[in-house]
Formats: structure tokens, sequence, C-alpha cells
């Protein structure tokens, strides 16, 4: 992904509906319950400060801030302080809440799959991204 191919952030909120896209940049964007995050995501299961995804101009990151609910990327809970690799097509998901990944690049663009229903008993990665 190049600077000029910022992927973009879709949240999908707990009733189904879509949020505005939100753009990815070097800065990134922190997730959670408090207003001063970028993506404000009000519900119970949603830690004060639950996750933060960041864009290094070449892939995609998401690190799980210590949650009390962890966050997931398919059905795998993140470790948490532990950044993992987030590629277009895989959900993320906080307390009740999804988000996709689109990138604008065609050669990397994946179908993300429909919302799915929470896991019973999502298990944590083992793959986490060297830092």
């Amino acid at each position: 992904m190049s600077a000029a191919s910022a992927p973009q952030i879709i949240v999908v909120e707990p009733n189904g509906a879509r949020r505005a896209p939100r753009t990815l940049d070097a800065r990134g964007l922190t997730l959670g319950r408090e207003p001063d995050n970028d993506l404000p995501l009000s519900e119970p299961l949603v830690s004060r400060h639950h996750a933060r995804i960041d864009w290094d101009g070449a892939r995609v990151t998401v690190n799980d801030l210590g949650s009390s609910n962890g966050a997931y990327l398919g059905d795998a809970r993140l470790l948490p302080n532990v950044p993992q690799e987030w590629t277009p097509g895989v959900w993320l998901r906080a307390g009740s809440f999804f988000l996709g990944l689109e990138v604008a690049d065609p050669a990397q663009t994946i179908a993300p799959q429909p919302v799915p229903r929470p896991a019973t008993a999502p298990n944590a990665t083992t793959n986490p991204i060297p830092v």
C-alpha cells in the first residue's frame, strides 16, 4: 500500500448501521468507549481505550491496549499489547462492533465477508508479528 492508497476503516454498529469510512494515516487511530478516541465505540463491552490501529505505509497492525473483553481478528483473540498484522477481508471486533479494512489498491482489495456473529469461545492468537 502506498501513501496515495491510504487504507480506510469501516465501523459497523451493533445494529448493523455502517459509519462513513475513516482514512488511516501514519498517526494511526485509537478506538474505545471514551470520546477522546479517534473511533469512539459507545458500549459497556468496549474498554475506555480498547485498541490501536497503525499503518506504516505498507501494512496495518492492530494492538489490543489491554482491554477487559479483548479485541478479535476473525475468531482469534489478540494478545494484549502485541501488534498483529490486519489484512483486508478479516473483521476486527471490539465488543459488539465490527471494523473492516479497505484498501484503494485493487491488487490488495478483498471483499470482506459478511459481518459474523461473535464467536462463543475465541482463542488468543499464537502468531503475533514482531515489533
